[in-house]
């Protein structure tokens, strides 16, 4: 018989907030392909019934491959027994009690260091927040970037597009010099939308998401300065949301400094995208792609050939695809992953 301490060291993992980005975590991590990464909490508003009922079904991604069952405060899924609480305050929530090595931040809430600590206060050893910090030394950790510093407490991924885009910036700028780029980004509704007009901060916001295609300011413009330096700094982007219920898509255009063309810059993009850190975070498609077929894929970004355009041999513009739910916890779980390591 093994002793404890000849067991195989797995990372005890908890959810702050299962939303969309929160619930697609859960579910990875619930399927059992990483049995290094262990969910042991979920804290949400929600009770331990409706958290099962919105694991369990899924009007994007339908019927969740393992059944999910309560027993009293906790969902038993497969080997899986994860205890649920309902406490507004991390500082008040068990962490330290479960052992817990990292916390999924992902309330949307607590997006900045000072906040983000209360996990740590409680007992926590680590924690990912799944979004563009806004203030604070947030560590930022964009896998397919050259940010990949994971020696701090509080981390970030970066947003779903800023983990799209990212790396491939950084993986063109292996091959091309690029002056400067921006980008346009279209996305699919996001729970900050209502259904019908109401009272919102920002003015576009309170237009209702159905039959609106909605101007917005993306959190990439914030996370670029802390990505990159130099010609990679000179960017601007703004994006759109349209009535979708998943799947983003972004376009970049970029001035880069060597001559090229469609058949050049494509052969290029193919050759980098196979190559390590971008392998299966980048992929490279000739297929004639919508949005639904890139649902539930687990890519960082999915660069359409189709869509590659150059003008005057130095202006190019790409289109990448992703799943803005699938596909960023998928980058989430790596990172976790990584951090195991």
């Amino acid at each position: 018989m093994q002793m404890e301490d000849q067991q195989p060291r797995v990372m005890r993992i908890a959810i702050n907030g299962c939303g969309r980005i929160g619930g697609a975590i859960a579910k990875q991590l619930l399927i059992g392909d990483t049995p290094q990464l262990r969910l042991v909490a979920i804290n949400d508003r929600a009770s331990t019934q409706e958290l099962q009922e919105y694991l369990q079904r899924d009007s994007v991604y339908g019927l969740f491959a393992l059944p999910i069952r309560t027993r009293s405060r906790s969902l038993i899924a497969g080997s899986s027994d994860v205890a649920t609480f309902c406490e507004e305050d991390p500082r008040r929530l068990p962490w330290k009690k479960l052992r817990v090595d990292t916390v999924i931040e992902s309330t949307g809430a607590f997006t900045t260091e000072r906040s983000a600590r209360a996990h740590l206060l409680a007992g926590a050893g680590r924690v990912i927040i799944t979004t563009t910090p806004h203030a604070g030394s947030v560590g930022y950790n964009v896998l397919g970037t050259d940010a990949v510093n994971m020696s701090g407490q509080v981390l970030s991924h970066g947003s779903c597009t800023t983990t799209a885009v990212t790396p491939v910036v950084s993986m063109i700028r292996e091959r091309y010099t690029i002056k400067a780029w921006t980008l346009f980004a279209v996305q699919s509704v996001t729970h900050s939308q209502s259904v019908v007009d109401k009272s919102h901060g920002l003015e576009r916001r309170r237009r209702q998401a159905l039959n609106n295609i909605v101007p917005i300011s993306l959190d990439t413009d914030r996370a670029v300065p802390n990505l990159f330096t130099g010609s990679l700094a000179n960017y601007a982007g703004q994006g759109v949301r349209v009535p979708t219920s998943i799947v983003h898509l972004s376009v970049i255009t970029l001035l880069v400094k060597q001559r090229t063309s469609v058949t050049e810059f494509n052969a290029a993009l193919k050759s980098l995208a196979s190559r390590t850190p971008w392998r299966g975070v980048v992929r490279v498609s000739t297929e004639p792609l919508v949005s639904q077929d890139i649902r539930e894929t687990t890519e960082s970004a999915i660069i359409d050939t189709g869509m590659t355009k150059v003008a005057g041999e130095h202006l190019v513009q790409i289109g990448l695809w992703y799943d803005n739910e699938w596909g960023f916890a998928s980058r989430i779980i790596d990172l976790l992953s990584r951090i195991w390591r």
